[in-house]
């Protein structure tokens, strides 16, 4: 399941491959600017993951 909406995400950001790094907000929020504009953040209360029971 979690799958599937990864791979949904990643098809409407016009991703065909990709890799995913779960990084725990703690430790995402102690990097410098410079290392979290690597990450692209997923927001996990978007209504289309609520609804799936995400």
């Amino acid at each position: 399941m979690l799958w599937d909406i990864f791979c949904e995400q990643a098809r409407e950001m016009g991703l065909e491959n990709f890799n995913i790094l779960i990084v725990q907000e703690f430790v995402y929020n102690s990097l410098s600017n410079s290392y979290r504009d690597m990450f692209t953040e997923i927001d996990l209360t978007d209504k289309r993951r609520v609804e799936r029971d995400f």
